[in-house]
């Protein structure tokens, strides 16, 4: 848990868009509370009691993207490596 906890404290407020909804003292609407508000606190983990939702940004979007295309890339220079025949072990024609 404390890893989970660990990762969505590091995620980048200009990726995602962490927050809930908690009801106010009258129990009209209900109010949305960003993780903002908690980030500095001692009580931070207490945010991730219960529901809560995540909202990719756009610039978040554009970095799991990147992120994509990099790993096509390695794994495009690796291809010819891998696509090498191999010798049959322990069999001889």
């Amino acid at each position: 848990m404390d890893e989970v906890l660990d990762a969505l404290y590091t995620l980048r407020p200009d990726h995602v868009n962490l927050y809930k909804f908690v009801p106010p003292a009258e129990w009209h609407n209900l109010l949305m509370v960003g993780f903002d508000h908690w980030r500095d606190t001692s009580e931070w983990r207490e945010f991730f009691n219960g529901d809560f939702r995540i909202k990719v940004l756009p610039n978040g979007r554009l970095r799991f993207q990147k992120l994509g295309e990099q790993l096509q890339n390695e794994l495009s220079r690796l291809e010819p490596l891998q696509s090498k025949p191999r010798p049959l072990i322990g069999f001889h024609t």
